[in-house]
């Protein structure tokens, strides 16, 4: 679970969801209107819900691992598609993130899961 928001609040709104579910991906845009008016007294929390693990949820995980979790998040559900390898790696460069680094995160990722 990750968390953003103010993380000392007293409410906690918590987000199951799919990056690769188009209802979801709709519905992003109603939770960044909630977010961007209650982020100073809500603690905003994410859980993936996906039936197995996809690239995009393993690609955000990866970049959680240098503090970049919700700039991934907010990325692939703004692209409003399936995200694929390319699009994955220009999140990340246009991050700064070292991409060799990122890219054994991603592995290592894929590893544990199976």
């Amino acid at each position: 679970m990750r968390y953003r928001g103010n993380l000392n609040a007293a409410t906690t709104f918590i987000v199951a969801s799919d990056f690769d579910c188009k209802r979801c991906v709709d519905f992003e845009k109603t939770l960044r209107r909630i977010y961007d008016k209650y982020k100073e007294r809500v603690k905003f929390g994410f859980i993936n819900f996906a039936d197995e693990p996809t690239l995009a949820s393993l690609s955000c995980e990866a970049a959680s691992r240098y503090g970049k979790f919700w700039e991934f998040h907010d990325a692939i559900f703004e692209h409003e598609a399936l995200v694929d390898s390319s699009f994955i790696f220009n999140i990340a460069t246009n991050l700064g993130l070292d991409l060799e680094a990122y890219n054994k995160s991603c592995c290592l990722l894929q590893i544990m899961i199976r």
